[in-house]
C-alpha cells in the first residue's frame, strides 16, 4: 500500500481564467481518509487510499482541481465499484490553472494562491462533511488492477489524525496570541481603531517601551498592555479581573514544590518510594520567546524557542549568563542534539530545515533540507557516530531521513546566512552593543518567513505602515529590518561563492544542501516521528528506536554510513508516543496520557507499563539506573531500576516539554535541566542513585571471565567467578524481583555467550520473565554419522531469603569450609555453570562432539508459568535433540553420588468457602448463620482418613511394585540408613497433604465468624496415575460432598498447577551413559533414587520433544536448598562439571 503523489499547484492570479488541469496518478484506498499540514506557501495532504499502485488503475485515477477544491475519481477493483470523491470546499483558494504534478508515491501538495495566508483547518467550516464519496457504475470504470504494496509491504493505512493524538505543538504556541480566518487581515478580529493605535505605538516604540508591552501583554495573558518598563521590568502584571490564565501558561518561575505522590497515577507494580528529590539551583530566562528544545554539554545550555526569532539561546554553565543566540530558522526550534566528539549542535525546526552550529565558535556549518523539502516539522534527531557520523531526523511526514559525514556533502541549494550572536542578556532582548564585522547584517526572519505553523499575535506581527523597517505589507512582501549582528568570534558568512563545481555551493564556511530520496525511508510510520533514540549495541552495531502519533514503537538497525533496516516493532500502544529513553537494555516510551511503557529489547517483550502520570509524557532522560519523566502538566517524576517512584515535583506551571542532564562541576552530581512551554529553563541539581542490583546489563558489556586455561582441572576460577556474579543477582520470581531477573538473564547470556556458546535471550509470556538459549556447537563429525543434540533444561530464578539465620550474605557467594554459601548455588545455578563451562573446556580441547542446547527459564520457582507456551513459541529456535538432561535435585546422603530415575507428579488445588454475608460478630451472630469455617472442617474432613485419601478411584490405576524396584529400594536404604517404608511413601505411593487455612477476618481477633474460608491442598501423583482423571474425580468428589451438607454458602474449586509423575527407563542408553559418567568420576557406582518432589517440565518436556529424559544430582542431602544457608560442597560443584564431560564425550559414542 502507498500513498498519493504530490502535485505542486502553484499560484495563479486569475483564478476564474484557467480551467482545471487532469492529471494520472496513483492512489490506493477507497476509503478517503486525510490529514494535512503546511507552510506559507503550500498545503501538503495525504489522503490514504489503496489498491491502486500498479498498472493500468495507476494511469487511470483522474484528479481535477477547482479553486477551493480537488475531485478524485478512482477506477473500479476486483473488490470494489468506481468512486469519485471531492476534497472541499478547502479553507483557502488554489490555482488550478497553473497546477504541475510529480508522482512519488507520497502525499497532495497544493500551492496557496495566496502565500502567508495560515489556513486555520484544510476545509471550510461550513463544509458539512469533509469529504464527499459517491459511487459510479462499474461499468463505465476502466479494467481493474491488482494492488500494490508499498515499503515492505507495510505503509500508512491511515493517516496520523486518525490515531488517538499527534503532539499539539500549537499547543505550546501563545495561548493568547488568537488568529482569525480572515485571509487578507490576520490580525483582524477586534476593535479596529484601538487595535491600530496598538500597532501604531508598537512599531514606533522604543526598545524598553516594546519590552513592557511584550512582557505585559504575554505575562498577563493578553489582558495588561503596559508601556512602562521601570514598572513591568520588576515584576508580572496583573491579570485582568475575570480572566482566565493562558491556556499555554506563561506565568512567573514557580519554586521548587515536591508533589505529593497520591497525585501520582501507579499501577499495581508501581511503589512509590520517596527518597531524596531534586533541589532547585538556578532559573534562566530568554525573555519573551518560549523555550521548546533543550540540550546541554559541558560548558553550555542550549534553549531552542519559539518567537519572533525562534533562536537558540545558548548559557554559560560556569556562571548561567547568556553568550549567544543562534538565528537563522524561520519555524519554531524543535529539538536539539549535541555531537561533542564533533562539538556539533544540530537543531530542528517547525520550517522543515535542521542546521548544525559550531559548538566552539558557534557558527553556522551545515543547512541541511529534508528531501524534496515537504517533510514539514522536524521533532527529533539522533546521532549515529560510525563512518564519519550519521544524522537522522524523524519529521511531520512520517519519514526519517539521514545524511553521512563520512563522505563530501554536495548539494545545489543556495546558501542562507544564519547569524550566532554574542552579548549580554539585555543587550541580547533589545538588540543594542553588537558589531559588525564588514558584512551587511542578514534579516531576521519576519512571521510570514516562517512555517505555516506560526500563529501571528494580535498587534504585535500587525504590519505598521508600508515601507517602514521590518514591515510586512498586506502581499507578504517584506522589506528587511535591522538585524542583531554577529558578535566577536562568530562572523557572519560571507556572501556565496560558488566552489566545488556544480555540486554545491558555500557561503563562507556554511554548506547548504538537500537530502537525497536514497537517504530517506518514507513512510516509517502512520503518524508524525515525535522521537528517536539511539542505541549502542555490545557488538558495535546500532539500533535507532522511533516512535510516532500513530502509536507505535519501532526499532531499526542502522547501517554503517546510513540506512535503516526493520528489526522490532512495538504496535496498538494505548497512544501517540513523544519520547523515548533507553537504560540497560530497557526502551521506555512515553506515551499520550501519561503512560510508560518498557520493553526489553534483548527479547522484543514489553515488561512494565508505568501508569504515572496524569497528562501526556512528553520528555524523558536517563541518570544511570533512573528515569526522570517529564509530563503535560508540568510535574517530574523520577522511576527507579525498580520502577519504583523515588521522587516527584511540581517543576513548572505550565508543561514539563523537554529535559537533559548533565554532569555538574563538583561533589559527583548532576544538574537536570527542565524547560516549559514558557520563557524559563530551570535547573536543579540531582544525584546518580546507584543500582540496588550488583550489575547491570549495560555493566555486563564488559565482564570478562578468565581465560579456560589447561583442560578441565584448572578453569575453577572460571566457573566460581561467573557463579558469583549470578549469585550476586536476586532473581526471585515475583513482581517485585522482576527487574532483577530481567538482569540476571542478560548476565547468563553474556556469560554463556563468552564461553563459547551461540546465546540469545527468548521472550517468555506478558509480565514473565525471559529465557536463555545457549547452543555449545560440537566439531564437524569425522564420519556421516549426525551430531547427538542435547537438550539441558534449567532455571536461574531462585527463592526468597525472608528465613531467618543466614550466616552471610545470600547474595554473595561465601567460602567457607570446603562449601560455598549463597542463594541459588545449589538450586540451580551451580549446576548451569557447571555443564555451561564443561561444555566449554571440551570445545577448547576439540572433544565436544555433540551439540549442547541449553534452555534456562526464570519462572520455576513460581511454578513455570507461561515456560510451554515459550517453548512451543519458539520451537523452531530449539531444534529436534536426542536426549534431555537436568540437574535440578541433591544425592539422598552426604557420600554416595546418585542419578535420579523416578519422579512423582502433583496436583494443587484451592477450595474456597464463602457466605453471602459479611464478616459477623461471634457474640452477635454466633449460632444464628452457617459459618463457612464449619463447612471448610467437614469437607477436609470427608477428603482423608487414616487410610489416605477418599477420592474414589484415586488408587486404582498407581502401579505395582516390581521385584527390580523393591531390590533397588533396599539398596538405597541400606546405604543411605533409611527406613524401607519410609522410602517407598515419599517415592512410590500417592500423597495428600493440607497446605493451608485461610480466613477473611483478621487471625488475630477471635470473635470474627469469617465470611471465606480458603485452602489449599496438594496431591502427589505416582506411575501410573493419569493426572487429568485425578483432578476430575477431585473437583467431583468435593462438589458431591459440599452439596451434601446441603449448606447455603458457595463452594469453589480451583486447580492451581498440575504436573505429571516422570519415571525414566532403566535399560536406556542415555540413561547408562550417565551411569558410567557419573562412576568414571566419582570412583564409585551411583545410586539409583527416586525423588518424592516434583520437577513440573520434566514430563512436559518429554512428551513435547518426544525423547526420553535424565536427571543428574550434584548436590548432597544438607544443601539446604530453598532454606537459610544454602550452600553446595566445591568438590561436588567441580567433580559435578567432570561429569558433565565425561557424559557429554560418552553421548558422542551412542
Amino acid at each position: 500500500m502507498t500513498f498519493l503523489a504530490i502535485i505542486s499547484c502553484f499560484v495563479a492570479k486569475n483564478n476564474d481564467e484557467r480551467g482545471p488541469k487532469v492529471s494520472s496518478l496513483g492512489v490506493y484506498q477507497a476509503e478517503p481518509r486525510h490529514d494535512f499540514y503546511q507552510s506559507p506557501t503550500d498545503v501538503t495532504v495525504s489522503i490514504y487510499v489503496k489498491g491502486y499502485g500498479a498498472s493500468p488503475a495507476r494511469e487511470n485515477v483522474k484528479v481535477v482541481y477547482h479553486t477551493h477544491s480537488v475531485d478524485v475519481s478512482l477506477p473500479a477493483l476486483d473488490n470494489a465499484a468506481a468512486k469519485l470523491f471531492t476534497l472541499g470546499p478547502l479553507a483557502g483558494a488554489i490555482a488550478p490553472g497553473d497546477c504541475s504534478e510529480r508522482v512519488l508515491g507520497t502525499k497532495l501538495t497544493l500551492k496557496k494562491d495566496e502565500p502567508g495566508v495560515q489556513w486555520p483547518t484544510l476545509l471550510s467550516s461550513g463544509s458539512g462533511q469533509s469529504v464527499k464519496l459517491s459511487s459510479l457504475p462499474a461499468s463505465s470504470s476502466p479494467t481493474p488492477a491488482s494492488s500494490s504494496s508499498g515499503y515492505k509491504g507495510a505503509t500508512p493505512s491511515a493517516p496520523s489524525a486518525s490515531k488517538p493524538a499527534r503532539k499539539n505543538w500549537d499547543a505550546v504556541v501563545d495561548a493568547e496570541l488568537e488568529e482569525d480566518d480572515t485571509a487578507n487581515d490576520p490580525n483582524a478580529g477586534g476593535d479596529a481603531a484601538l487595535q491600530k493605535l496598538f500597532s501604531g505605538i508598537y512599531a514606533n516604540a522604543d526598545e524598553d517601551t516594546k519590552r513592557a508591552m511584550i512582557k505585559s501583554f504575554t505575562e498577563s495573558g493578553g489582558t495588561t498592555l503596559s508601556t512602562d518598563w521601570s514598572q513591568i521590568g520588576k515584576a508580572a502584571p496583573t491579570m485582568a479581573s475575570g480572566s482566565k490564565s493562558p491556556a499555554a501558561g506563561s506565568s512567573s518561575p514557580v519554586a521548587n514544590r515536591n508533589i505529593s505522590l497520591e497525585t501520582m497515577k501507579t499501577d499495581s507494580l508501581t511503589r512509590q518510594v520517596l527518597t531524596d528529590s531534586p533541589t532547585h539551583s538556578h532559573l534562566l530566562s530568554v525573555g519573551s520567546s518560549r523555550v521548546l528544545a533543550l540540550s546541554a554539554d559541558k560548558d553550555h545550555i542550549y534553549a531552542g524557542c519559539q518567537g519572533r526569532d525562534n533562536e537558540i539561546t545558548v548559557f554559560c554553565r560556569r556562571d548561567f549568563q547568556p553568550e549567544y543566540r543562534l538565528l537563522g530558522h524561520e519555524g519554531s526550534v524543535l529539538c536539539l542534539l549535541v555531537v561533542p566528539e564533533k562539538e556539533w549542535l544540530i537543531s530542528g525546526s517547525s520550517a522543515g530545515d535542521v542546521r548544525i552550529w559550531s559548538t566552539r565558535t558557534f557558527e553556522p556549518l551545515y543547512i541541511i533540507h529534508p528531501c524534496d523539502d515537504t517533510s514539514g516539522d522536524i521533532f527529533s534527531l539522533a546521532w549515529d557516530d560510525r563512518e564519519g557520523g550519521t544524522l537522522y531526523f524523524g519529521a511531520q511526514n512520517t519519514s526519517i531521513e539521514w545524511v553521512n559525514f563520512g563522505k563530501d556533502i554536495r548539494g545545489t541549494r543556495p546558501v542562507v546566512a544564519p547569524t550566532a550572536v554574542k552579548g549580554n542578556i539585555s543587550n541580547l532582548l533589545n538588540g543594542q552593543g553588537h558589531e559588525h564585522h564588514g558584512h551587511p547584517p542578514p534579516s531576521a526572519p519576519t512571521p510570514s518567513q516562517r512555517s505555516g505553523r506560526y500563529k501571528p499575535s494580535p498587534f504585535f506581527d500587525t504590519p505598521s505602515t508600508p515601507g517602514s523597517p521590518g514591515s510586512c505589507t498586506p502581499a507578504g512582501r517584506c522589506t528587511p529590518s535591522r538585524s542583531i549582528s554577529c558578535g566577536k568570534g562568530a562572523n557572519t558568512p560571507a556572501a556565496a561563492a560558488t566552489t566545488g563545481g556544480d555540486y554545491f555551493k558555500r557561503g563562507g564556511d556554511v554548506v547548504e544542501f538537500e537530502v537525497d530520496a536514497d537517504s530517506t525511508l518514507f513512510y516509517a510510520h502512520y503518524g508524525y516521528v515525535y522521537a528517536l533514540q539511539m542505541i549502542a549495541r555490545a557488538d558495535g552495531t546500532r539500533w535507532l528506536a522511533s516512535g510516532s502519533g500513530d502509536s507505535d514503537v519501532k526499532v531499526w538497525e542502522c547501517l554503517p554510513g546510513g540506512g535503516l533496516k526493520l528489526v522490532r516493532e512495538f504496535v496498538g500502544l494505548s497512544g501517540a508516543v513523544f519520547s523515548l529513553a533507553y537504560r540497560d537494555s530497557l526502551l521506555y516510551g512515553g506515551l499520550q496520557g501519561g503512560e510508560i511503557d518498557v520493553w526489553d529489547l534483548e527479547t522484543g517483550s514489553r515488561i512494565r507499563t508505568i501508569e504515572a502520570h496524569s497528562s501526556d509524557v512528553l520528555s524523558l532522560a536517563v541518570l544511570r539506573g533512573d528515569v526522570y519523566s517529564g509530563a503535560g502538566d508540568g510535574r517530574i517524576f523520577r522511576i527507579d531500576d525498580a520502577f519504583n517512584c523515588t521522587a516527584a515535583l511540581k517543576a513548572h506551571d505550565s508543561t514539563a516539554l523537554a529535559m537533559a542532564i548533565v554532569p555538574a562541576d563538583r561533589d559527583g552530581a548532576y544538574d537536570l535541566v527542565t524547560a516549559g512551554n514558557d520563557s524559563y529553563v530551570k535547573i536543579w541539581r540531582v544525584r546518580a542513585h546507584p543500582s540496588r542490583l550488583a550489575r547491570s546489563p549495560e555493566e555486563h558489556r564488559d565482564l570478562q571471565l578468565p581465560e579456560l586455561t589447561e583442560l578441565s582441572d584448572d578453569d575453577g576460577d572460571t566457573m566460581l567467578y561467573a557463579l558469583s556474579k549470578l549469585v550476586a543477582i536476586p532473581t526471585v520470581s515475583d513482581e517485585q524481583h522482576r527487574e532483577p531477573c530481567r538482569q540476571g538473564a542478560h548476565l547468563l547470556n553474556k556469560i554463556l555467550g563468552q564461553l563459547g556458546a551461540k546465546s540469545c535471550l527468548l521472550s517468555g509470556d506478558q509480565g514473565k520473565n525471559p529465557l536463555v538459549l545457549a547452543t555449545f556447537s560440537g566439531h564437524k563429525p569425522t564420519c556421516d554419522k549426525p551430531r547427538r543434540r542435547v537438550l539441558f533444561y534449567g532455571h536461574y530464578d531462585v527463592q526468597p531469603v525472608g528465613e531467618k539465620g543466614w550466616s552471610s550474605d545470600p547474595w554473595h557467594l561465601t567460602g567457607k569450609d570446603g562449601y560455598l554459601y549463597g542463594r541459588g548455588v545449589t538450586d540451580n545455578k551451580g549446576p548451569i555453570m557447571a555443564i555451561a563451562c564443561a561444555a566449554a573446556a571440551l570445545r577448547q580441547r576439540r572433544e565436544l562432539d555433540v551439540d549442547l542446547v541449553m534452555l534456562i527459564e526464570g519462572e520455576e520457582e513460581a511454578g513455570s508459568r507461561g515456560f510451554a507456551s515459550a517453548v512451543r513459541r519458539h520451537r523452531q529456535m530449539i531444534g529436534d535433540v536426542d536426549v534431555i538432561l537436568l540437574s535440578n535435585s541433591t544425592w539422598i546422603d552426604e557420600e554416595d553420588p546418585c542419578v535420579v530415575y523416578g519422579m512423582r507428579g502433583v496436583v494443587y488445588a484451592n477450595l474456597s468457602i464463602e457466605s453471602q454475608r459479611d464478616d459477623v460478630h461471634s457474640g452477635v451472630e454466633g449460632g444464628a448463620v452457617h459459618e463457612p469455617m464449619f463447612d471448610m472442617v467437614n469437607l477436609l474432613s470427608k477428603l482423608s482418613d487414616t487410610g489416605g485419601l477418599k477420592v474414589p478411584g484415586f488408587y486404582d490405576s498407581v502401579r505395582p511394585e516390581s521385584a527390580e524396584e523393591r531390590a533397588l529400594l533396599e539398596s538405597v536404604a541400606t546405604a543411605s540408613g533409611r527406613r524401607l517404608r519410609d522410602l517407598e511413601r515419599v517415592w512410590r505411593e500417592p500423597s495428600f497433604s493440607i497446605a493451608n487455612i485461610r480466613t477473611s477476618g483478621s487471625t488475630q481477633n477471635k470473635t470474627v465468624i469469617p465470611r471465606r474460608v480458603t485452602a489449599d491442598i496438594s496431591l502427589r501423583l505416582v506411575p501410573d496415575q493419569d493426572m487429568s482423571a485425578v483432578v476430575d474425580a477431585l473437583t467431583t468428589y468435593c462438589r458431591d460432598e459440599f452439596e451434601r451438607l446441603q449448606s447455603p454458602n458457595h463452594l469453589d474449586v480451583k486447580i492451581t498447577h498440575a504436573a505429571s509423575w516422570w519415571l525414566a527407563a532403566l535399560e536406556n542408553p542415555y540413561f547408562k551413559a550417565l551411569e558410567n559418567a557419573v562412576e568414571d568420576v566419582w570412583k564409585r557406582r551411583p545410586l539409583k533414587i527416586r525423588e518424592g518432589g516434583t520437577v513440573p517440565t520434566m514430563s512436559w518436556l518429554e512428551k513435547e520433544f518426544g525423547v526420553p529424559c535424565v536427571h543428574l544430582p550434584l548436590g548432597q542431602a544438607s544443601d539446604a536448598g530453598h532454606l537459610a544457608n544454602e550452600r553446595m560442597r566445591l568438590l561436588n560443584l567441580t567433580n559435578g562439571k567432570k561429569v558433565f564431560e565425561r557424559y557429554l564425550v560418552r553421548l558422542a559414542e551412542i
